[in-house]
């Protein structure tokens, strides 16, 4: 009997096993296929399109980091997992090289504001500079003399990479090898150097990739009449009579207002919610506006342009319909780019709904 029970939970996990397959398969091909990241990812995934950037110090964060990183251009990586579909396509390998340097140095402050001569301060620390090169302990030289935190430290400032400090002093390091001591002039005075290790050179790379995520969905906001689910990423805010919710990676929000009674829905009733639009919106363009069901519900459907400046635009939509008792108004805004993403959030919204009067 065992056997049996145990023969039964086996093959179902293995037929579970083999829908999530068949499923992550489905949507690898159709991704594989696609010749646009952005509309493919916009019309199909539960994230809205977005480019992220894997960067070398990112790999011992986690294990898929690094399988991302080492991935060449175009490249599709299957991270899903039972719960969700999730792959990610690289799109950006960007080559860079770094070198790391260490130095100790000893610096003499100057700058517009100094009374001393700027001869006389040379003349001081060229006396400073003969001692050291004729035998005297650097660190304790910068101890005696340094003039910021580093003196304490015997002017060790501790491994660094290129583009970190100011220019001049990073070209006139990156000019002399281990053990050579120099001086050189920057913004903040006049710094005796000592290079304390060879120039190690280091090769990186940066990672730009998209991602598509189909399947995990939570509980976004919960009433005592209705609640909402939306895929991760979404949180709420809490209001008194609203709902909203919002992502915190991009800017697009959904507010969600119950009323009551219910409305009439009909197509004068809908000519005069367009002709409010305008009065209330007049700088708006309202592109399109109708009745229509979206998932057994039948109501009003708007969708507004509210124009911000020269390059970016608001996309505005908004569904009204009735429950048995009361009328919903879901209005998701965001910016223009999202537009694809914010429709199709619409419709898995009110699909998700459970309303309960």
């Amino acid at each position: 009997m065992q056997r049996i029970v145990l023969g039964v939970l086996i093959s179902l996990c293995m037929v579970t096993l083999e829908a999530i397959g068949q499923k992550d398969t489905k949507w690898l091909k159709k991704f594989k296929k696609s010749t646009n990241d952005s509309v493919f990812i916009s019309t199909h995934s539960d994230e809205p399109y977005q480019v992220f950037r894997m960067q070398s110090w990112m790999l011992a964060l986690d294990e898929n980091n690094k399988r991302l990183h080492e991935a060449p251009v175009g490249t599709i990586i299957n991270f899903s997992s039972p719960e969700e579909t999730h792959l990610s396509k690289v799109i950006k390998v960007e080559k860079k090289k770094d070198t790391i340097m260490q130095v100790s140095h000893i610096v003499f402050r100057y700058d517009s504001t100094s009374t001393t001569n700027k001869k006389d301060i040379e003349k001081r620390v060229g006396e400073i500079y003969q001692k050291i090169l004729k035998g005297a302990d650097f660190a304790e030289m910068a101890k005696k003399h340094g003039q910021d935190a580093t003196a304490n430290l015997g002017g060790k400032l501790g491994p660094f990479k290129t583009n970190v400090m100011v220019k001049p002093f990073e070209d006139a390091v990156l000019k002399h090898k281990k053990g050579d001591v120099f001086m050189v002039w920057t913004s903040y005075g006049l710094h005796i150097v000592k290079v304390d290790a060879d120039h190690e050179v280091k090769s990186k790379a940066i990672v730009d990739y998209v991602r598509f995520v189909r399947g995990k969905k939570y509980l976004g906001g919960k009433t005592a009449g209705y609640q909402v689910r939306l895929p991760a990423g979404w949180q709420q805010r809490p209001t008194d009579a609203d709902m909203n919710l919002h992502r915190a990676d991009i800017p697009i929000t959904v507010n969600i207002q119950v009323k009551e009674p219910v409305v009439e829905i009909s197509t004068a009733a809908l000519e005069n919610g367009y002709e409010t639009l305008k009065s209330t919106y007049p700088n708006a363009e309202i592109p399109r506006y109708d009745l229509r069901e979206i998932s057994n519900y039948k109501g009003f459907y708007f969708e507004l342009v509210r124009k911000i400046d020269d390059v970016n635009k608001v996309k505005i939509y908004t569904f009204v319909f009735n429950s048995k008792k009361h009328f919903y108004v879901i209005t998701l805004t965001g910016f223009q780019q999202h537009q694809d993403y914010l429709q199709r959030m619409l419709y898995m919204m009110i699909k998700e709904m459970k309303i309960t009067n």
